[in-house]
């Protein structure tokens, strides 16, 4: 009696064998994909972080030199595109002036400076400029508010950080005058 061996196939087949290798191409670009992402959200969150420092820095070296030294924004106003470095706020009052920080500081000496020694690269990477909004009303001359924003540019828009602060003008306080001396 003669038996017969049935052959079982062994191996993969040549459709098999693409079908694994296209998937395991798409799951390796959706790897490369995440990772890319994730870097450039990296770059942003680092570009977001520096910029907040740059206006806090600059809002705190206002708040410094306080309402007179602010006060000399005025001659100082922007006109045309270099007011949308502001990013919006220079619409928010009916008479804004935008100061370009970064041309106030570098006529200016190391004394006068807003923010003495602000690193040369950091001024090729963002752009300061202070909105000045004048108080309306009956505190018109007593606050003035004040706006530091720092702006980049990434890829095809330009994003702003915003930092919002009030100097009060020490003339026009009625505290001042009942100042008792010891």
């Amino acid at each position: 009696m003669k038996t017969t061996m049935t052959r079982r196939p062994r191996g993969t087949s040549l459709i098999e064998a693409m079908m694994a290798g296209s998937i395991l191409v798409l799951g390796l670009l959706g790897t490369l994909e995440a990772i890319m992402f994730a870097g450039s959200q990296n770059s942003f969150a680092n570009k977001m972080t520096r910029a907040s420092q740059i206006a806090h820095q600059a809002r705190t070296g206002l708040e410094l030199k306080g309402w007179a030294r602010a006060a000399t924004f005025s001659g100082t106003c922007l006109s045309g595109t270099a007011r949308a470095l502001a990013g919006g706020l220079e619409t928010l009052s009916t008479t804004p002036c935008v100061v370009d920080l970064d041309l106030f500081d570098t006529g200016a000496s190391a004394v006068d400076q807003v923010v003495p020694g602000y690193p040369p690269g950091d001024g090729a990477l963002f752009r300061r400029v202070v909105v000045v909004m004048p108080g309306t009303g009956t505190s018109a001359n007593l606050l003035t508010s004040y706006a530091v924003v720092v702006s980049w540019r990434q890829g095809l828009t330009r994003r702003f950080v915003r930092q919002m602060f009030v100097l009060y003008n020490p003339a026009f306080n009625p505290a001042h005058a009942l100042r008792v001396e010891l």
